[in-house]
């Protein structure tokens, strides 16, 4: 099936049709529904880092709320609902093509206690610009940091942007796990989520893409805001490897490896239960 659709998709028919195949999951089966070309990558390879990760993390956190800031097209939300299929979902994704990928997802597959914002999260209430590819609709590089990477060109979307304090007001639980992967606005949601941070204590999953040189002074700065966010908030960070293994460190720095582009922050109270669990981490003095 994935040769027929990789043979549609080149000779550009997919884009007229609308089909459904499937994918494993950590030994789960999925139905993947097609819209044309938004929803391929749910096809190809998960990154086995972070089945590793949600392997380990969400026995940990059983009873609570795991949220997904930028959802995409529901990669993770399939690999964390195969560890436990009676956790409970929370996520955000303001791309609206990949909204629909994402609903059809749950439906076609009768995934439960999954709840989906389409929303961005920031300081307050109101709209964002979502800078995406005109060719790509899932777009998994897609912004809304305008200068966070080249927007020319890119397809402007006006979406809607929420606030922690309107999240709390829906009942949002107690949350055990955050994944954030929004494309350079990872300060905004670390900010944004700061009261649930300093009051649950969540295990927090976060892509940052390298500064790759000290040149490029505006992801360096944001960067540094949330590391002194997480550590005011009595955190550690320790950045996952490709193995899925943990390493601490002090600080992200400037790099140019894009492997090294994924973290774990840990508070304080947690420490010796992620020592525990994780056989490779070395200790945290």
């Amino acid at each position: 099936m994935l040769l027929l659709l990789r043979i549609l998709n080149k000779l550009n028919l997919l884009s007229f049709l609308n089909l459904t195949s499937g994918k494993v999951y950590n030994g789960v089966r999925y139905s993947i529904p097609l819209h044309g070309r938004t929803g391929l990558g749910l096809l190809g390879d998960f990154e086995p880092w972070m089945l590793s990760i949600l392997r380990k993390l969400i026995p940990e956190v059983k009873g609570k709320v795991f949220v997904d800031v930028g959802m995409n097209i529901g990669q993770t939300m399939l690999a964390a609902k195969s560890v436990d299929s009676g956790l409970a979902y929370l996520g955000f994704e303001p791309n609206p093509s990949c909204v629909v990928i994402l609903k059809r997802l749950v439906e076609c597959n009768n995934i439960r206690d999954v709840k989906i914002i389409p929303a961005a999260v920031g300081a307050s209430d109101g709209v964002s610009v979502l800078y995406r590819s005109k060719n790509q609709m899932d777009d998994g590089e897609a912004t809304i940091i305008q200068h966070f990477r080249d927007t020319a060109g890119k397809e402007q979307l006006i979406v809607p942007t929420i606030s922690t304090k309107t999240i709390q007001n829906i009942g949002l639980g107690k949350v055990g796990v955050i994944k954030i992967d929004v494309e350079g606005a990872e300060v905004d949601v670390v900010e944004a989520f700061m009261p649930i941070i300093e009051k649950d204590h969540p295990y927090v999953i976060c892509e940052i893409l390298p500064a790759y040189s000290n040149q490029n002074t505006f992801r360096i700065e944001r960067q540094q805001r949330l590391v002194m966010a997480m550590k005011g908030a009595g955190y550690k960070i320790f950045r996952i490897e490709t193995t899925g293994s943990l390493k601490p460190i002090d600080d992200i720095g400037v790099h140019d490896v894009l492997d090294d582009s994924n973290y774990l922050f840990v508070s304080d109270e947690n420490i010796k239960t992620i020592e525990s669990i994780f056989s490779r981490v070395t200790s945290v003095k």
